[in-house]
C-alpha cells in the first residue's frame, strides 16, 4: 500500500512533467505557426509593392500609346510613305523608355516602321486580328502570347496595347514580360518574384533565387512551404488582373522565412531543454518528497500494527512539517491516552469487575453523588488486635494480603466493589456506580463465599504455625449517595449513608449473635427466593430510631449466578 502511494505520488508528478513538456510542444508549434502567419501576411504588402512598381511600366506604356496615337506627325509620315523618318521619331521616343518596343502598321495591318522588336510581324491583321479588329473601334491592351514579336509558335509572353492611328494605321506598343521586368518589380520589396503561367504552371520569368520546385502551383492566398534543401518558403499570388488585364499569367511572390524559422526552433528548443531541466529537478525533488511521506505513512502504518497488539509505541521522526506531522503527534497523543486508559484499567481492575470499571471510565458517574439503591457487605477480622500483637508488621501486612486477596477476589467475582480498606476490614458494594436487578443475591452470594474460603485459607495458616482467623459480615440493603467525594486535587468514589451505617453495625453484632453473617430483613426479603435463612432476633442500632431485624443465611443456590 505504501509503495503505491509514493508510485501514485511520482505518477501524478509525472504526469503533471509530461503535460507541461507536452503544452511546450504545442505551444512551439503554434508560436512557430504565428511566426510563419505573420511573415505571410508580408507576402501581399509585397505584392503591392511589386504591383506599384509594375503599374509604373503600364503606366508608361498607356502614357507612351496615348502620345503616339494622337500624334499627327506620325500619321502624316505614314500618309506620305516615309517609315525612315517614323522609325527616326520612334528611335527618339525609346530613348525615354528603354524598357518598352514600339511599331507601327498601315490600317491594312502590314508593318511600317518598328524599334525594338526583333522579328516584328509582317501583318499585324494576321497575327493578332482580334486585337487589330478590336483596335479599330478603340484602343486595346492585354498579354499578348508570342511576346512583342506576336509570334504564337513562341513561348514568351508580353503586355501590349494596340491604339489606332487616326485613318491611317495602327500604334504598338509593347512590355515584354521577362527576367529583366521581374527583376525591376521585385528590386525594391525584398522578395523574389516569377511569372507563371496559370495552366501549366511553367515559369515565364523569375529572379534568380525564386525556388521554382515550389511556387509554380502556388493557390492564390498564402501559404508555407520547406524545399528540397530544407528552406522555408512563404508564398502568395498577385492579383494583377487591375494592372494588365485577364490573361494567363499570375505573378508568385516569395519569402525566404528560414532564418527566422530556424531562430524559432532554436528559443523553442533552448526552452524545452530548461523546462526539461526544471522537470527533471521537480521530479527528484518530488521523490524526495514522496519518500518522505510514504517513510511517514510507513512509520505510521508500523504503529498503528503495534498498537493493534496493545503495543503502545510512538511514531518519531516525522518532521515533515505538514499535516501527516500533526497526525504523527495526534496519534502519539492517543497512545499516551490509550496506555493512560489501560493504566487506569488496570488498577480499576484490581477493585471492580469489568461492567463497573467501563462506567466509570466512561465518565458517567454523577460529580456530586447521586442516590442510589445498593448492598453494602461488611467483613472484619475477630480479634485483630490480638493477633497483631503476635506478629512482627512484615507478617501481618503478609497475612493481611493474602487474606484481602482471597476476599476481594470473590467479592469481584460476584459484581462487587471494593469500597475501602479499613484497617483489616473489607467495605464492599454492590449496585454502585452500575446497578443490577441482583445486587443483593450477588451480596451475600459473596459472603457466603467468602465464610467458605476461610476454611482452606485457616487450613494453609495453620500448616504454617499460623493461628486461624474467624471472620464477621454483615450486609445490608438501602439508599446511599453514591459519588466523587474530596477535592479538586484528591477525590474519591464511595457510598454513604444510613445503609452504610447498618452493615457496618451487623457486622458487629455477628459474635454477639454466635453466627458468623448476618443479614438484615431488607436484604432477606430480596435474596428469600434463592436462600435459605433464619431469623436471629431484633437489634436497634445506635443513631437509627428503626430497629433491624436479623437473618442468618445457611445456604445460597449458586446455579443462578451471573458473572461480573
Amino acid at each position: 500500500m505504501i509503495r503505491t502511494v509514493r508510485a501514485k505520488l511520482m505518477l501524478l508528478l509525472g504526469a503533471t512533467m509530461l503535460s507541461v513538456l507536452a503544452s511546450l510542444a504545442v505551444l512551439a508549434l503554434l508560436v512557430q505557426k504565428q511566426v510563419i502567419d505573420t511573415l505571410a501576411e508580408r507576402v501581399p504588402t509585397t505584392v503591392q509593392g511589386i504591383e506599384v512598381e509594375l503599374e509604373d511600366e503600364v503606366r508608361s506604356i498607356s502614357l507612351l500609346s496615348g502620345v503616339l496615337e494622337q500624334s499627327p506627325h506620325l500619321a502624316r509620315l505614314v500618309r506620305e510613305n516615309a517609315p525612315d523618318r517614323a522609325l527616326r521619331t520612334l528611335t527618339r521616343m525609346r530613348t525615354a523608355f528603354a524598357s518598352v518596343d514600339f511599331a507601327l502598321f498601315r490600317s491594312d495591318g502590314t508593318l511600317f516602321a518598328q524599334v525594338g522588336i526583333d522579328r516584328p510581324p509582317s501583318n499585324l491583321v494576321e497575327r493578332a486580328p482580334e486585337a487589330a479588329a478590336g483596335a479599330r473601334r478603340s484602343a486595346w491592351r492585354g498579354v499578348i502570347s508570342g511576346g512583342c514579336n506576336l509570334d504564337p509558335r513562341a513561348d514568351t509572353f508580353a503586355y501590349g496595347q494596340i491604339a489606332p492611328l487616326e485613318d491611317v494605321g495602327f500604334v504598338f506598343t509593347c512590355l515584354p514580360i521577362d527576367r529583366a521586368l521581374v527583376v525591376h518589380g521585385a528590386k525594391n520589396v525584398g522578395a523574389e518574384v516569377a511569372v507563371v503561367h496559370r495552366a501549366s504552371g511553367r515559369v515565364v520569368a523569375a529572379t534568380d533565387q525564386f525556388p521554382r520546385a515550389l511556387g509554380t502551383h502556388a493557390e492564390r492566398g498564402h501559404r508555407v512551404e520547406t524545399d528540397a534543401r530544407g528552406s522555408r518558403w512563404a508564398f502568395a499570388r498577385a492579383d494583377h488582373q487591375r494592372l494588365i488585364g485577364a490573361g494567363p499569367l499570375d505573378f508568385v511572390v516569395a519569402l525566404d522565412v528560414t532564418e527566422l524559422s530556424n531562430r524559432v526552433r532554436t528559443d523553442m528548443l533552448a526552452a524545452a531543454a530548461l523546462l526539461l531541466a526544471i522537470s527533471l529537478v521537480s521530479l527528484w525533488v518530488g521523490a524526495r518528497i514522496a519518500s518522505r511521506m510514504s517513510g511517514a505513512i510507513t512509520r505510521l502504518g508500523g504503529a498503528m500494527k503495534k498498537l493493534e497488539d496493545t503495543q503502545y509505541a510512538h511514531v518519531d521522526d516525522i518532521a515533515t512539517g505538514d499535516e501527516l506531522e500533526a497526525l504523527a503527534v495526534g496519534f502519539n497523543h492517543m497512545v499516551d491516552g490509550l496506555r493512560e486508559r489501560d493504566k487506569l484499567r488496570s488498577t480499576f481492575g484490581k477493585y471492580m469487575t469489568q461492567s463497573v470499571m467501563e462506567h466509570l471510565l466512561s465518565g458517567k458517574v454523577q460529580l456530586g453523588g447521586e442516590k442510589l439503591t445498593v448492598t453494602v457487605l461488611f467483613s472484619d477480622i475477630r480479634s485483630f488486635t490480638t493477633i497483631s500483637e503476635q506478629m512482627d508488621a512484615h507478617a501481618l501486612v503478609a497475612l493481611l494480603n493474602e487474606y484481602f486477596t482471597v476476599m476481594v477476589g470473590i467479592i469481584m467475582e460476584e459484581g462487587g466493589v471494593v469500597d475501602k480498606y479499613i484497617g483489616d476490614a473489607i467495605m464492599a458494594v454492590f449496585g454502585a456506580p452500575v446497578s443490577q436487578p441482583d445486587d443483593a443475591v450477588r451480596a451475600v452470594r459473596a459472603a457466603t463465599r467468602m465464610r467458605a474460603a476461610l476454611v482452606p485459607l485457616n487450613a494453609s495458616l495453620v500448616a504454617r504455625g499460623i493461628a486461624p482467623i474467624a471472620t464477621g459480615i454483615g450486609v445490608h440493603t438501602g439508599e446511599v449517595v453514591a459519588g466523587n467525594i474530596g477535592s479538586e486535587q484528591r477525590m474519591e468514589y464511595t457510598v454513604i449513608g444510613d445503609a452504610v451505617n447498618v452493615a457496618s453495625r451487623l457486622e458487629g453484632k455477628t459474635k454477639e449473635l454466635g453466627v458468623d453473617l448476618v443479614i438484615s430483613d431488607t436484604t432477606f426479603a430480596l435474596i428469600s427466593h434463592v436462600a435459605k435463612g433464619r431469623a436471629l432476633a431484633e437489634l436497634s442500632v445506635k443513631g437509627r430510631q428503626q430497629s433491624v431485624r436479623c437473618f442468618a443465611v445457611d445456604a445460597i443456590e449458586t446455579d443462578e449466578r451471573p458473572r461480573g
